[in-house]
C-alpha cells in the first residue's frame, strides 16, 4: 500500500476542494481519498494547508488516479499544478506533463511491493 499525497499550488483552497470533489467521484477511488491537515511552514501564519491523501493499493488504482489527475488538470480553465508525492519522491504536475505521474506511482507501487524500481 501507498500514501499519495496530493497538494495543489497553493492559490486558495477552492482548488483542494475541487480536486477532492473530482477524486470522490470517481468510482474505483471509492473510499481510498481523504483530507489531511499539514502543520504550518516556518513561513505561514496560521493554520497549516491541506492535502489530499489516497491510499494505492493496486495498479488498477494507480491507473485510475492518473486518469483522473489528467482529466481534472485539462478540465480546468486557469493554470493549475498539484504536487504528487508518493515513496519519498515528488513531481509537480500541470496537464502538459501529466505522464509523469505514471512513472512516479508505479516507482512507488514497485518500493511498497518490495521489489526495484
Amino acid at each position: 500500500m501507498v500514501a499519495v499525497t496530493l497538494r495543489t499550488d497553493g492559490r486558495g483552497s477552492t482548488s483542494m476542494e475541487e480536486l477532492y470533489r473530482w477524486l470522490r467521484g470517481e468510482r474505483s477511488l471509492t473510499g481510498l481519498v481523504r483530507t489531511v491537515q499539514e502543520p504550518p511552514g516556518e513561513q505561514d501564519l496560521g493554520a497549516g494547508s491541506s492535502a489530499l491523501e489516497i491510499a494505492v493499493g493496486s495498479s488498477g488504482v494507480c491507473v485510475a488516479l492518473v486518469g483522473s489527475l489528467n482529466a481534472w488538470l485539462q478540465s480546468r480553465r486557469s493554470e493549475v499544478s498539484i504536487e504528487v508525492t508518493a515513496a519519498d519522491k515528488s513531481v509537480k504536475v500541470k496537464a502538459s506533463n501529466v505522464d509523469e505521474v505514471t512513472v512516479l506511482l508505479t516507482e512507488a507501487m514497485r518500493i511498497a511491493e518490495g521489489r526495484e524500481p
